[in-house]
C-alpha cells in the first residue's frame, strides 16, 4: 500500500525553462534578473538570440531548482512589467534519476 502524499503544485521543487518576449531596451534583463533574485530563484543560464535588435526580443532562461509557487509568483511580476510583451511561458524540467 502506498502511503505517500501528493504535494500541492506550488510546493513542487524543480528546475524551470522560461521563455519571455521583451522590449529590446537596456536594463530589461537586469530588471527581470532582480525579480528572480528577490524571489530567491537562481538563473542557471540565459540566452537572447541575435537578429531581433530594436524590436521585441526573446529571452530564454534555465532556472535553478525552485518551488513552482516561487517561479509562478515571479513570472506574474515579470508579466506586469511594461517591457514584457505577451505572457511568460514556463515549463517544468523533470529529471528521473
Amino acid at each position: 500500500e502506498y502511503s505517500g502524499k501528493v504535494a500541492p503544485i506550488s510546493e513542487v521543487v524543480s528546475q524551470y525553462f522560461v521563455r519571455l518576449n521583451v522590449a529590446d531596451k537596456p536594463g530589461v534583463l537586469a530588471r527581470i534578473a532582480t525579480i528572480f533574485g528577490e524571489s530567491n530563484i537562481g538563473i542557471s543560464s540565459v540566452i537572447q538570440p541575435e537578429g531581433h535588435e530594436g524590436k521585441t526580443v526573446p529571452l530564454i532562461f534555465m532556472l535553478h531548482y525552485a518551488t513552482n509557487g516561487a517561479v509562478s509568483d515571479a513570472l506574474k511580476k515579470i508579466g506586469r512589467l511594461p517591457v514584457t510583451k505577451g505572457k511568460p511561458v514556463m515549463i517544468r524540467v523533470e529529471t528521473f534519476e
